[in-house]
C-alpha cells in the first residue's frame, strides 16, 4: 500500500475511534452528514444535458439515442473543473461518464444549469449555515422562538387561563405557578406577568398585616396579663416568646416573597455539648458529655453542703451508706420498669432517703441549716439516680435525632398560620424544610439542657434558643419539653425527633386542632356576630375610642385562642366587609400599643 492509502486507512481509524469515544466528534459528524444530505437534496441539477449533441453507440442495436451532458457534483463549484463529461440516455437516466482521453475529443463547452444562483453555490455555505444553526438553537432555542412567534394568540391565551385559576384559588402558590407557566415562554407577556407579581405582592402584604397583627396583640396581651398578675410569669412568658415568633415569621415572609421559593431562609444549628446554668451569674455553661455534666451538679451539691458547715457526713458517704443499708441504686432501676406509676415510685424513694439522712444527721443541724439539707439531699439523689438509669448508647445520637426534622417541623408550624395555602387537594404549604439563600444571615441556636431522664434512660430536655440577624442577637427563649410518661417508649433515634417536635409544638404553635379554616367556612351566626362587633367598633373608632375590638382580642389570645379569632376576622372581612373595616383590627392593635393605660385595669 501507498504511504497516501495508509495515511487513509489511519485517518478512518481515528474517526471512527473519535466517534465512539468523544460525543461532540459524533455530533459534528451527524451534523456533516446531515449537511451532505441537504445539500444532495436542495443543490444544482445533476446533470447538464446538451439536447443539440446527440449519438448512437455502436455496439447498442437499439439505435437508442444519447446526448452529450455534463454530471455535476451537487457538493462542489458548479464548474468545468469539477464537472464530468458524458453521455446520458434520457429514458432510462443513466449516465456513462467519458475517460479523460475521450473527454478531451469531445471539447464539450460547459454551461452552467439554470435555477437560483444561492443553490448552485450550496457546496460552500450548506456545512457552515447547519453548524450555526444549530449552535443557536442549542443556546437560544431558536425553533421555539420561532413557535412563540406563530402562537402569540395561544400563549396568551394559556396565560390569560393561568391568571384566572390563580385569582380562583387567592393563594401564593397559585401565583407562582401561574408565574412559572407564563415565563417559561421565551418572551412573556410582560403585562400579565407584571399583573401576576402584583397580586402575588398584595397576598403577601395581606399575610404580613396578619402576622405584625398577631405580633402586636401577642406582645400587648403579654403586657397586660403581666399588669393584671405578675406572678404568672409562665403565662405573659409565652405570650411575649409567640411575639417573637411572630417577628421571625415575618422576617421570613419577607426573604419568601424575594426568592419566589418555599424554603426557610435561616441556619438551624443544634450546637454540640450539653448546656446548663452555673456559677454565681448563671451563666450557660457546656459540658462535652452528660456524664460530665452530671457529675458537675453532684459536685456542685457536695460543694454547697461543705458550705452549710456540715461535717458529720458528707453526701456521697450519705448516698452510699443508704444504697448498702437499705436500698441500692441498681434495685431501684430495675423496679422502676416493674411499677406501674415511675413518678410515684421515685417520690417514694427520695421520701426514704431525705428520712435516712436526717436520722444519720439527728441532733447536729441547726434550724437553718435543715431546709438546705433536704434542698441538697433531694438533688444529690435525683442525679444519683439519673447516673445509674442513664443509656449511654443513646446520648450521643440524641443531637442527631433532635436535629433530624427541626427545620422541617419548624416550616410546619409557620405554615399553619397561613391555612389557606394548603387547603384543597392541590395546596401547598407557604414554607418548606429547603433552604433559601439566607440574605440576612438569619440564624437560630439551639442549645440543649438535659433537665432529667425517663426510665428508659433517654434524656428529657430544655432548650435555649438564640434568634440572630447579622450576627445581632434579636431575642432569646427557653423552651420547655412538654412532659411525656416516665415509661415512654421510642427507638433511639427517634426519641431526640419526638422531643424536639413536641417541644417546638408546644412552644410556638397557637393553632387548634382543627380543619383549616376555609375563607367561607364561619357560621353565618359567628359571621353576623363579628360585622356587628366591628360595625361598632368602627363607630367608636370615630368617636376616638377602640378598646372593645382590642380587649376582645387579647382576652381571646390569654385564653390560646388568638390566631383562630385573627383568622375568624379576616374571614368574615374578605366575604362581606370592606377594607375599611380590615383596618379598624389594624387600628385596635395599634390602640393597644399606645393606650394600654386607657383600659389596663378592666377585666
Amino acid at each position: 500500500m501507498s504511504a497516501i492509502a495508509w495515511i487513509a486507512v489511519a485517518v478512518l481509524l481515528l474517526a471512527v475511534f473519535f466517534f465512539f469515544k468523544s460525543r461532540k466528534f459524533r455530533g459534528f459528524i451527524l451534523l456533516t452528514a446531515f449537511a451532505t444530505l441537504l445539500g444532495m437534496l436542495f443543490g444544482p441539477p445533476s446533470y447538464v444535458v446538451h439536447t443539440d449533441y446527440t449519438t448512437t453507440l455502436r455496439n447498442d442495436a437499439s439505435g437508442t439515442e444519447y446526448h452529450y451532458a455534463w454530471s455535476i457534483n451537487k457538493l462542489a463549484p458548479t464548474n468545468a473543473k469539477f464537472a464530468r463529461v458524458g453521455l446520458y440516455n434520457p429514458s432510462t437516466k443513466e449516465f456513462r461518464r467519458f475517460d479523460d482521453e475521450l473527454a478531451k475529443r469531445a471539447n464539450l463547452t460547459f454551461v452552467s444549469p439554470t435555477g437560483a444562483s444561492w443553490l448552485l453555490h450550496i457546496w460552500w455555505w450548506i456545512f457552515p449555515a447547519t453548524y450555526l444553526a444549530f449552535f443557536l438553537q442549542r443556546k437560544y432555542g431558536g425553533l421555539s422562538n420561532i413557535g412563540g412567534i406563530l402562537y402569540f394568540p395561544r400563549r396568551n391565551r394559556l396565560c390569560q387561563e393561568q391568571l384566572a385559576n390563580a385569582r380562583e384559588y387567592g393563594t401564593v402558590w397559585a401565583y407562582e405557578k401561574a408565574l412559572k407557566f407564563c415565563e417559561s415562554y421565551r418572551w412573556p407577556p410582560r403585562k400579565l406577568v407584571e399583573i401576576l407579581h402584583k397580586e402575588r405582592q398584595a397576598i403577601f402584604q395581606t399575610y404580613r398585616q396578619r402576622i405584625q397583627t398577631l405580633e402586636r396583640l401577642y406582645r400587648n396581651a403579654g403586657s397586660t396579663l403581666q399588669q393584671r398578675d405578675a406572678s404568672a410569669y409562665q403565662r405573659y412568658g409565652k405570650l411575649y416568646l409567640i411575639a417573637n415568633f411572630m417577628h421571625l415569621i415575618s422576617r421570613q415572609l419577607e426573604q419568601r416573597e424575594t426568592q419566589q421559593a418555599a424554603g426557610l431562609a435561616l441556619d438551624i444549628q443544634v450546637l454540640e455539648g450539653w448546656y446548663s446554668y452555673a456559677g454565681p451569674d448563671n451563666e450557660l455553661t457546656k459540658y462535652d458529655s452528660l456524664s460530665s455534666l452530671e457529675r458537675a451538679k453532684l459536685a456542685e451539691c457536695e460543694q454547697r453542703w461543705g458550705a452549710l458547715g456540715i461535717t458529720a457526713v458528707t453526701l456521697h458517704e450519705a448516698t452510699e451508706k443508704y444504697a448498702s443499708e437499705r436500698t441500692s441504686f441498681a434495685a431501684i432501676r430495675q423496679q422502676l420498669t416493674k411499677v406501674e406509676s415511675a413518678q410515684g415510685f421515685v417520690s417514694e424513694q427520695i421520701s426514704q432517703f431525705l428520712a435516712f439522712v436526717e436520722q444519720l444527721l439527728q441532733g447536729t443541724l441547726t434550724e437553718q441549716q435543715q431546709s438546705g439539707v433536704r434542698q441538697l439531699a433531694h438533688s444529690y439523689f435525683i442525679q444519683r439516680l439519673f447516673q445509674e438509669v442513664s443509656d449511654r448508647s443513646q446520648d450521643h445520637v440524641f443531637h442527631r435525632s433532635f436535629s433530624k426534622q427541626l427545620r422541617h417541623t419548624l416550616a410546619t408550624i409557620m405554615s399553619a398560620y397561613f391555612p389557606e395555602e394548603s387547603k384543597g387537594t392541590q395546596g401547598l404549604a407557604l414554607f418548606s424544610d429547603a433552604p433559601l439563600a439566607n440574605l440576612e444571615q438569619q440564624q437560630l441556636q439551639f442549645h440543649l439542657l438535659p433537665v432529667g431522664r425517663l426510665t428508659t434512660g433517654a434524656p428529657t430536655i430544655e432548650a435555649t434558643v438564640f434568634y440572630q440577624v447579622n450576627k445581632q442577637q434579636i431575642w432569646r427563649a427557653g423552651l420547655r419539653q412538654p412532659q411525656l410518661p416516665n415509661n415512654f417508649k421510642a427507638s433511639t433515634d427517634a426519641f431526640g425527633h419526638i422531643a424536639a417536635t413536641a417541644m417546638l409544638r408546644d412552644t410556638f404553635s397557637t393553632r387548634q386542632n382543627q380543619p383549616a379554616p376555609s375563607r367561607q367556612s364561619v357560621s353565618e351566626q359567628t359571621k353576623q356576630d363579628i360585622i356587628d362587633e366591628l360595625n361598632e367598633t368602627m363607630k367608636e373608632l370615630a368617636q376616638g375610642a377602640g378598646e372593645d375590638l382590642a380587649l376582645e382580642l387579647i382576652n381571646q389570645i390569654i385564653a390560646g385562642n388568638g390566631s383562630n379569632a385573627v383568622l375568624q376576622f379576616e374571614a368574615a372581612v374578605d366575604s362581606e366587609m370592606s377594607t375599611l373595616v380590615f383596618e379598624s383590627l389594624e387600628h385596635a392593635a395599634g390602640l393597644l400599643e399606645a393606650g394600654l393605660s386607657l383600659f389596663g385595669g378592666d377585666d
